[in-house]
């Protein structure tokens, strides 16, 4: 590996100058700064989990509002579809209990009428 010539002054300068070792005063800085900036980093998220949370209670409530006749027609159609079932089975419908059908069968007198 080949190394450029205008940067070979700047390495043997980092390599030939060990750093200082911290002081008191350096490393207590450094304690300080690691906890204002994590406590920044936590404020920060907890407001913005706030926002996030609030935006999605809006947003399903909105949802919420908008779909209320929807859900009023759908309850009353499947409302309906079961009265008709229950009034008019179609053949090879009715009652499933435990696997056995259970249908009724309404017999037409000879007069025409039903039973």
């Amino acid at each position: 590996m080949q190394r450029d010539p205008r940067f070979e002054a700047l390495l043997k300068n980092l390599n030939h100058n060990p750093s200082k070792p911290a002081g008191l005063l350096q490393k207590l800085g450094a304690i300080a700064a690691a906890a204002v900036i994590f406590g920044l980093a936590l404020t920060f998220s907890v407001i913005f989990f706030a926002v996030v949370v609030a935006a999605g209670v809006l947003i399903w409530g909105y949802v919420w509002w908008k779909t209320r006749d929807l859900r009023k027609v759908m309850r009353a159609t499947q409302t309906q579809a079961r009265a008709s079932a229950q009034r008019n089975p179609k053949p090879g419908q009715g009652i499933v209990i435990e696997g056995e059908v259970v249908r009724e069968v309404r017999e037409e007198r000879r007069d025409g009428t039903r039973n």
